[in-house]
């Protein structure tokens, strides 16, 4: 299985399980459209020192780009890999996966 494949499979995993945020909010749709300036966040779990915030890894969409003619685009992101962030105003808890 190669390297793209693996990734495929752990993003719809922690889809699944309702671990990735949009802007905040849960993200409903693996299709969801994303655009300039979102926030996307996978999280890792409630911090061990305060049970208010969370441990995530967060993606930021700096830029996209359409590549000439074809569907090709190029995309630009900032990875943010280890944040800690107050829970969310819908609070996210590994009891809310569905």
């Amino acid at each position: 299985m190669s390297n793209l494949q693996r990734m495929k499979n752990k993003v719809e995993e922690v889809f699944y399980e309702s671990r990735i945020r949009v802007n905040g909010k849960k993200m409903l749709k693996k299709s969801t459209q994303m655009q300039v300036g979102n926030e996307i966040d996978w999280i890792k779990g409630v911090n061990s020192e305060n049970e208010n915030f969370l441990n995530i890894s967060r993606v930021i969409v700096q830029r996209i780009e359409n590549r000439g003619e074809t569907e090709k685009m190029q995309v630009v992101l900032r990875r943010f890999k280890n944040m800690v962030i107050e829970n969310y105003d819908t609070p996210w808890n590994n009891s809310t996966a569905d």
